[in-house]
Formats: C-alpha cells, structure tokens, sequence
C-alpha cells in the first residue's frame, strides 16, 4: 500500500512541473507574440511615415511646380496672346499710305504730314520696282492728300505745302520733274483739319460723317469711309449720298477706276487682307494672304486698273495681273 503510495505522489509530482513547464512555454510564446505585434506596429508606422513622405513629396512637387508656374505661365500667356494678335482685327485708322496707277504706270507714297513731309515713289513696270522721285521732294509738297495718275506719263497729287494749304503738283514726265503747284479747287480731296466736308469739282461737299479715307473712281463717284466704320457713296458728284452702312472688316478704300474696292479683313475667313467690290464682303472675296500686327494698321492700301492689282502690305508688294486671281 505504501508503495503505491509513493507512485502516485511522483505521478503528481510529474504532473505539476509538466504545468509548470506548459505555462513557461505559455508565458514565452506570449512575449515572442508581443515582441513580434511590436515589431509590426513599428513596420506599419514605417509604411505610415513612407506614405506621408511619399505624399509631402507629391505636396513638395506641386509646391515647386506652383513656384515655377509663375515663370512658365507668362510665356503660355504671351504665346496665347500673340495668336490672338495675329487673328485680331486691325483696328480703324486714317491710312497712311496711298497707292494708284494707270496701266504700267504707279504711284505710292506715305502720307506724313504738313510738319513731317510724306514720300513719293514711282513705277514704270507695273509695280515691279519703284524709285523715289527727288524732284518731288525738292518741292514745296508736305501731306499726301490724293495721287492721281491719267495716263502713262502723267501724274497729279494733290498735297499741302509748306504753308499746311492743299496744292496740285503736276508731272508730265513719270516723275522726272515737276510743274509749280496750283490750287486744289476742282478736284476730290479730303483735308484732315475737316474731314466733314470733301473738296469735289463742284465745290465742297458736306457728308454725315467723319472721313478717314475717300477714292474717287470717276468725277461723278466716289467712296468714303467713315471714323465710325461705315461706308457711303455718291454717284452725282457729290449732290447725294447713300446711307451709311457698317463697313465689317473694311478698313480703307483702294483707288480703282473700274467698281470700287474695298480693302477688309476678317481672320476667320483669310490670314491677311481681302479685296473686294461686295458688301459684305463675299467669303469668296480675293485673299492676299500675309501676316498682321497691329503696327500694320493704317500701313495698307491697294489700286486696280483693269486686270493689274497692287496691294501695299507692310513690307510686301503684292502684284496681280489677272484681277487677284494669283499673287506674285
């Protein structure tokens, strides 16, 4: 009996420390866990500061892309702003320059004025090469009022002298020399210090508006373009006028001894000028195609005599021999 005794009591003895060593192993696989939920806690406060450092990043980028946008944004801007110049219409000035011709014979000028005398130059070959004419520069001339050539040799221009009074030079020779001046009474002519009333053969003739720019075709008819844009004509030499009507585009009007022409622009339908007889202008109107800024305003005018078409353009002579159909 006593033996049996001392079995059991060993047996609970292995007992007690095989839970005594369980609960050790418990109590170890409890502090590894803990070791490793800590480990992924720093590891995913490590992914965390990765996401963040990734996003100031992104915040740091953006941020140095706003400070260079400054920088980059003027020249979108100008960019944006020079195409928009170029499809901008031309605003409306007093042109500054006249041209005209009668068959192979033409005659251009800049303006100027009383104080800072105009320039004249002539051609012989339809437009193909020009020569400022000295003599005429020796003159008393000033302001280039009108040109007006009547035949292969001889030129007319109405301009002030030196005295800011409206005169008629005269040329028989292309140019070579020049007559004294005479008074400008009997011919179309607009002043500038008034341009409400036009100076014609019949005497002077009051229109509705402000004149900036006039082409007499014949005695009898003779077109005007007005400050505010809008045309009007007369076809009795000046005893009446047609109502005005709003020019859309047109910004002068060419010397033309055939229908009147009118020199518009409109970017959507031709990158440059147009040419036309019609209003509206037809969108089939002859298109001189070249590139416009707003330093070429009042720098444009153009001239037909039968089938030969010159358009002064900025820098550019253009040359039609067959009605605008083909440049050269």
């Amino acid at each position: 009996m006593a033996r049996k005794y001392r079995v059991g009591q060993r047996q609970r003895g292995w007992s007690i420390w095989l839970s005594i060593l369980v609960i050790v192993v418990l109590l170890v696989g409890a502090g590894a866990l803990s070791v490793f939920a800590l480990k992924s806690v720093k590891e995913n406060d490590k992914n965390e500061g990765f996401s963040t450092t990734k996003a100031a990043s992104v915040e740091q980028i953006s941020s140095e892309t706003s400070e260079e946008s400054p920088e980059e944004a003027p020249a979108e801007i100008s960019e944006s702003e020079e195409i928009s110049a170029e499809q901008a219409s031309l605003p409306l000035v007093a042109p500054q320059r006249q041209i005209a011709q009668f068959e192979n014979l033409a005659v251009r000028s800049q303006v100027g004025t009383c104080t800072d005398p105009g320039t004249l130059e002539i051609s012989t070959d339809g437009g193909q090469a020009w020569s400022t004419s000295a003599s005429f520069t020796a003159t008393t001339a000033t302001q280039v009022l009108r040109l007006i050539p009547v035949s292969t040799s001889n030129i007319f221009v109405v301009a002030l002298n030196a005295d800011c009074e409206p005169r008629i030079y005269g040329t028989t020779d292309q140019g070579a020399t020049w007559q004294q001046p005479v008074s400008a009474v009997g011919t179309w002519y607009l002043d500038p210090s008034n341009p409400t009333q036009l100076t014609a053969p019949g005497g002077a003739k009051a229109i509705s508006c402000e004149a900036i720019s006039i082409a007499p075709r014949t005695d009898s008819n003779v077109d005007v373009l007005c400050a505010d844009g809008s045309l009007t004509s007369t076809s009795d030499g000046g005893a009446s006028w047609s109502e005005p009507v709003a020019g859309a585009g047109v910004f002068n009007v060419a010397h033309s001894n055939g229908d009147w022409l009118l020199i518009a622009q409109d970017p959507d339908q031709c990158t440059g000028i147009q040419l036309s007889d019609t209003l509206p202008v037809a969108e089939g109107a002859t298109c001189v195609h070249a590139e416009l800024g707003e330093s070429d305003a009042g720098q444009i005018a153009a001239t037909q005599f039968g089938d030969s078409v010159l358009a002064w353009v900025g820098e550019t002579q253009f040359i039609s021999k067959d009605g605008g159909q083909t440049w050269q």
